[in-house]
């Protein structure tokens, strides 16, 4: 993944969202689709591994 999420159909539907629409979650800034977000946020955060973070 590197360091960032593609928020793209292809994307959601690679980890399991695909029931999600693309143009929902790629503003972040969305408050009509929270929810979704935070499905999105969940899924980014179970793959981050500490070496995203080395200098």
């Amino acid at each position: 993944m590197g360091r960032h999420a593609e928020l793209t159909p292809r994307w959601l539907e690679e980890n399991d969202l695909g029931r999600i629409r693309a143009r929902h979650v790629q503003a972040l800034d969305s408050v009509d689709h929270l929810d979704e977000l935070r499905e999105v946020g969940r899924k980014v955060a179970e793959q981050v591994v500490a070496e995203h973070f080395a200098g």
